[in-house]
């Protein structure tokens, strides 16, 4: 028998027996591939969960009848405004002008505040109605600028000084029903715009300012509670506005608004990028799963925030990072198939090129993953409004006893049936309050901490307050300051 003695070939030399070009041909397919096989292994990091709501029956929810709609109003109010100022030909009058008038009242209004009042009264009267309504439409197709801000944004400031000035001067003419009527018309406005999550102080400022007067009775200051207790009620859920901040997200990384966002500011550089470079950096952040990766974030980071968000600050579970408002899950309970923990979307969110980007330069454009986005919601969404009514009946009460009550409890029943509970206190706590004495008094709630530190307010931790001073104190016609003043 003979045997096959020829020897066989090594592997290397089979290699080497192949073609220069088809190693050049494999070489250029593997370079063509790394980039997708990359692009692969970065999204296989975050699953696709889907939206965590019902996106189309949502929107369904926030349909506005045409009647009760007050975005057509608030367009008709801008471009009156536009018309008047054209034929106006001046400029707004100088900060220092109006800011006196502000301070102390209509009386030293000069011809130039006067009639820019003046001009702009039919737009005022009209952004006015547009306040007054329930409902403003919210445009499912919006992106992260929302084209209701860009539209009337630059307004808004225009119309909140007019408002203020047209108080002032229904003071002057002892019409102190209007007057209150044009301040809770900027309060109004400021909730129905994209920013109705962002009240602070100071725009509680001018009602405050209102509540001092002396010539504004008990009677007055018990309707002007009602009145707000009742817009207060009308609000939507904290829920709705974080859908819709999800969905106008979702909108903007589709139509590449996210990635230029993350581009133009992604070493804090706010300049516009050279189109050249842009087109390198789309393509860098497309081989490491951009934009797809940070949708699929928003996704989790939302459907996190909805499992808690509207649930009572006693029975929320705790934070697990409060810069982006994550809460730890349910230890009695399990989280839904492939959906991520909080400690998981903070690792996600850390090595994402575009949200790692979008976090840092927050602004407010990027809502859902805002520095201190908790400590919004408690100190502007639930607790400013409380306080707010409350400071209208210690009002009331000064009127009718000639001093703020010693403790809240005298208020009930004439003001409230119980004591308010803080919407931030974990123990669900009523509001705290002191009567300071010589005509001063101090609300304040715990804020997003938790914790009750006497009243002292800090931006980033502390107690939120407002100071209540009763009229003999204000003088001199000064607006009350409040503690950002």
């Amino acid at each position: 028998m003979d045997l096959d003695t020829e020897p066989h070939p090594t592997w290397l030399e089979r290699l080497r027996a192949i073609p220069r070009g088809v190693w050049g041909f494999l070489v250029m397919l593997l370079a063509l591939l790394l980039p997708l096989l990359v692009r692969t292994w970065f999204l296989s990091q975050v699953p696709d969960i889907g939206d965590p709501f019902d996106v189309a029956a949502f929107c369904k929810s926030m349909e506005v009848p045409p009647a009760n709609d007050a975005l057509p109003v608030c367009r008709i109010a801008a471009r009156l405004f536009t018309s008047e100022q054209a034929s106006y030909g001046q400029s707004e009058p100088a900060n220092e002008r109006t800011d006196s008038v502000l301070k102390q009242g209509w009386s030293v209004a000069d011809d130039s505040v006067k009639e820019w009042v003046a001009v702009h009264e039919p737009s005022l009267r009209e952004w006015r109605r547009a306040a007054e309504m329930d409902q403003i439409r919210f445009d499912p197709l919006e992106n992260l600028n929302g084209r209701y801000a860009i539209e009337l944004r630059p307004l808004r400031l225009a119309f909140v000084r007019l408002a203020q000035l047209k108080g002032r001067q229904c003071e002057e003419q002892n019409n102190f029903a209007e007057a209150f009527e044009w301040y809770r018309a900027r309060l109004r406005s400021r909730r129905q715009s994209a920013d109705s999550l962002h009240l602070n102080e100071l725009d509680l400022h001018d009602l405050m300012h209102w509540a001092s007067l002396p010539e504004v009775t008990a009677d007055q200051l018990k309707t002007a509670l009602e009145v707000l207790r009742r817009d207060h009620a009308a609000l939507r859920p904290t829920s709705d506005e974080i859908k819709k901040e999800y969905i106008r997200a979702m909108n903007s990384l589709r139509d590449g608004d996210g990635l230029a966002m993350a581009i133009r500011y992604r070493s804090g550089n706010q300049t516009d990028t050279h189109e050249r470079e842009a087109l390198v950096w789309r393509s860098l952040y497309w081989v490491v799963g951009e934009p797809e990766r940070t949708r699929r974030i928003y996704q989790h980071v939302t459907a996190n925030y909805l499992r808690e968000i509207d649930n009572p600050a006693s029975s929320r579970q705790p934070l697990f990072m409060a810069t982006t408002m994550l809460y730890l899950d349910n230890p009695t309970g399990s989280l839904p198939p492939r959906h991520f923990s909080a400690g998981q979307i903070t690792r996600a969110i850390r090595t994402s090129a575009i949200t790692h980007n979008l976090e840092s330069h927050g602004k407010g454009s990027v809502f859902l993953l805002h520095n201190g986005a908790e400590g919004m919601f408690l100190h502007e969404a639930r607790a400013y409004p409380v306080l707010l009514e409350l400071t209208m009946a210690l009002q009331a009460h000064h009127r009718v006893h000639g001093d703020f009550p010693a403790m809240l409890d005298e208020l009930v029943p004439t003001y409230f049936d119980s004591v308010p509970i803080d919407p931030c206190d974990p123990n669900l706590l009523s509001v705290r309050y002191k009567n300071d004495g010589l005509g001063q008094a101090t609300l304040w709630s715990v804020g997003s901490n938790g914790t009750d530190e006497n009243g002292f307010r800090d931006f980033a931790s502390g107690d939120v307050g407002l100071d209540v001073r009763a009229p003999a104190v204000v003088g001199d016609g000064e607006a009350p300051k409040t503690g950002q003043d």
